[in-house]
């Protein structure tokens, strides 16, 4: 397996959101599978096409993070964060013992 290059380091985790669209009045949930100080992968229940600029919210804390969309392929999207001033914020979080939920408890937590 190739060595990964990205920037910053992905934490696996299993969390409700949202995309919400810039331009209209709408949105999409969404599972985020993983995130980073930088950006996060999203999968959706639906094959949307998406523009380019969108905002993910984080059901459970109602964190926001302005993002690009850097790729969209069927279900998943690859969202790269614009909202540079929250990066320091986004970091202590992960630094502060970030912990992804796995098994069982994932699974209820995207239920909800």
């Amino acid at each position: 397996m190739p060595a990964d290059s990205r920037a910053s380091a992905r934490h696996q985790t299993r969390k409700a959101g949202r995309i919400i669209f810039f331009d209209a009045p709408c949105f999409i949930e969404c599972l985020i599978r993983n995130i980073s100080e930088d950006g996060a992968l999203v999968s959706m229940p639906l094959s949307v096409s998406l523009p380019d600029r969108v905002v993910l919210w984080e059901e459970r804390t109602g964190v926001i993070y302005q993002c690009d969309v850097r790729w969209n392929r069927e279900h998943m999207v690859g969202l790269q964060f614009t909202d540079i001033c929250g990066r320091r914020e986004r970091r202590a979080l992960l630094e502060q013992g970030f912990l992804p939920l796995t098994g069982e408890e994932g699974r209820l937590s995207y239920m909800h």
